[in-house]
């Protein structure tokens, strides 16, 4: 019933982002409808939602559309499927003469790479989907595939990252891996150093220094505090301050999601390949294969082709618990087949 009344509100909301062959999200969205797919592109557009769509909501609303600071009234984000692009804005900091400024990051999924695909498809996305109310001061352009071309694997190319602007903040960031979770963490991670660098350089021209930091009450609190000072002689300062750490804390916490995925998914695999041995042992014996093996497989495969969208990631204390219960499962019952096998030879 809630996921009925909440799309009923997001379609009849006027400030709802669309775009052709692409989902519709509304400017106040606290959340977006995800759907199980085994497609490589829309698996990246899911994670991508997942970490940015909902940002606007629970940071920059809170610190940019107040009666102080009504300087960004809507998220600016656009998810188009058939192009495979993500583009998000990530406010900065406030100016007078242009109301804010952007750190922009688009995310284009494609086939294969190689040098002249780079080339190509670098220059077709700076065209904006979106057009904020303010100007863009840096720029993460992101292109992301599950292999490299046929072309690039017999000329041996090497693929890396360059600034298609040539300016601090600018990157074009090349990423290939046929696993969706790792491209996207490695996303994740060129975002969290931009962030945190950006967040020092801030913090060194306002005269603190790295090392007057006090990082046993944590980093975050840490910020916080300092912008408390900074209020007493600039609001908006202070408030790029605890938006550029909130947001730097925020995509920390996606980081960890998507590193729990990782090693969930890991931990499948491990799985199936103990099952791929105990199997092995039963032909070996040219014995049938039990009911409740080919229950622990079905189970598995399933997990397998779908891992994230099954149940929520594993936390620190389940996989403790989770680990040795399952090698101890599946070397008991490969220790038992061992014992039937020598007491036939005996025999």
């Amino acid at each position: 019933m809630r996921r009925e009344r909440l799309k009923k509100a997001v379609a009849s909301r006027k400030g709802s982002q669309t775009v052709e062959g692409s989902q519709t999200y509304s400017k106040h969205t606290r959340a977006y409808k995800s759907f199980t797919t085994e497609s490589f592109a829309d698996r990246i557009l899911d994670h991508c939602n997942h970490s940015f769509s909902s940002m606007y909501y629970y940071i920059f609303k809170k610190y940019w559309h107040t009666h102080l600071e009504a300087r960004m009234p809507r998220g600016y984000f656009v998810t188009n499927r058939n192009m495979g692009i993500y583009e998000v804005y990530i406010p900065t900091r406030s100016n007078r003469n242009v109301n804010m400024q952007y750190y922009r990051i688009v995310i284009k999924v494609v086939s294969e790479l190689d040098h002249d695909l780079v080339k190509a498809e670098s220059k077709t996305v700076r065209i904006r989907q979106v057009q904020p109310n303010g100007i863009v001061d840096s720029e993460l352009i992101c292109l992301i595939a599950p292999k490299r071309s046929e072309k690039a694997r017999e000329e041996r190319q090497f693929l890396r990252g360059f600034r298609h602007i040539k300016k601090q903040g600018y990157l074009t960031a090349i990423i290939i891996n046929p696993v969706p979770e790792i491209c996207m963490k490695r996303l994740l991670m060129l975002i969290a150093t931009f962030l945190k660098r950006r967040l020092k350089k801030l913090l060194e021209k306002l005269n603190f220094q790295p090392w007057q930091y006090d990082y046993r009450r944590g980093e975050h609190f840490y910020y916080s505090y300092l912008a408390t000072i900074i209020e007493s002689f600039s609001y908006s300062i202070a408030q790029t301050l605890r938006c550029f750490s909130h947001s730097y804390a925020w995509i920390r916490k996606q980081l960890k999601r998507v590193m729990y995925e990782i090693g969930r998914q890991s931990l499948v695999r491990v799985k199936l390949k103990k099952l791929e041995k105990v199997k092995a042992l039963f032909k070996a014996l040219n014995m049938p294969i039990s009911q409740e093996v080919r229950e622990k497989e079905a189970k598995l495969l399933s997990d397998a082709k779908n891992c994230y969208w099954v149940k929520p990631p594993l936390t620190h204390e389940e996989w403790k618990k989770h680990t040795p219960r399952v090698k101890l499962k599946l070397n008991a019952l490969e220790e038992a087949i061992l014992r039937i096998s020598k007491e036939g030879d005996s025999k």
